[in-house]
């Protein structure tokens, strides 16, 4: 067991070195954001590997080490990437996970960011996939979260709304609805959620004032949160980055363990968003 006094702390390690000092079984969810491996972002971080082949190894390690401390009912999702730079990187680590480990995979999520970056000879990128594992098949948490459907999954006539189920339209009485695989709601407002304090409106340009390259927007953590986990349940981030899920695990109340190799972003980042939540 986790003593009550190694919880709710942000450790400078590297997590695979933290996981070994974990008992089997402790953790109830993961969410985990890894480097990509192929230079996608500009730090030494995202450039430790040789080839991608070697990276898939790394990465896979890591999450065998997770499947050894998820609970028998724990879930896992795993931030991945889909690009020219890497095409096949995805279902290579997805082949490796299914040979290597007992998960099993239950979805594709896919948040549609609002910012994205393109190039004149291809579509502009907007996307980002997490990979969602389940250690057991059927007994695993999950409560069902309503709201993100819209456009042309629901129909208003009049004063009644109208939900697609197949080939026709049947009617409902309220405007909510489950949460698709496809995460479209969520902006990508990285500078409020840290600058808040100077109340400035958010606008493409404003990404680049962010303490962290990679920062993910707390509203994103928390759907998985929610979804995969319940109050006081232990949830384990082995990339810390900005510290975003951390902020997810305090407002909805759950205890959470977090590791990062980078004391910068731990002094800098991390423990000054921690001490501005009022809960």
């Amino acid at each position: 067991m986790i003593k009550i006094n190694e919880v709710n702390k942000i450790y400078i390690q590297d997590c695979m070195e933290f996981m070994s000092t974990l008992p089997n079984e402790c953790i109830d969810l993961i969410i985990a954001d890894p480097p990509s491996g192929n230079g996608i972002v500009d730090e030494e971080w995202d450039k430790q590997w040789e080839n991608e082949d070697e990276y898939v190894d790394w990465l896979v390690g890591n999450v065998a080490e997770f499947e050894r401390i998820l609970k028998p009912n724990g879930t896992l999702y795993l931030y991945q990437w889909i690009g020219e730079k890497n095409p096949l990187t995805m279902a290579k680590v997805q082949l490796k996970i299914a040979e290597k480990t007992g998960l099993h995979f239950k979805n594709l999520i896919t948040w549609r960011k609002d910012r994205g970056f393109g190039v004149q000879n291809n579509y502009m990128y907007v996307r980002e996939e997490i990979l969602f594992y389940t250690k057991d098949k059927k007994n695993y948490t999950f409560n069902v979260q309503y709201g993100n459907i819209k456009r042309n999954y629901i129909r208003k006539c009049g004063k009644s709304y109208y939900k697609r189920a197949g080939n026709v339209w049947v009617e409902i009485e309220n405007d909510e609805f489950p949460i698709q695989n496809i995460f479209d709601d969520i902006n990508e407002k990285t500078y409020e959620d840290i600058y808040n304090q100077r109340q400035e409106e958010y606008t493409l340009d404003t990404k680049s004032l962010s303490l962290h390259s990679t920062q993910k927007p707390v509203q994103l953590g928390e759907r998985m949160i929610k979804a995969s986990s319940n109050e006081n349940d232990l949830i384990y981030i082995p990339f810390a980055g900005s510290g975003s899920e951390i902020v997810g695990c305090i407002i909805n109340k759950r205890n959470w363990i977090a590791t990062d190799i980078k004391k910068i972003y731990v002094e800098n980042i991390i423990k000054p968003r921690i001490n501005s939540i009022n809960v």
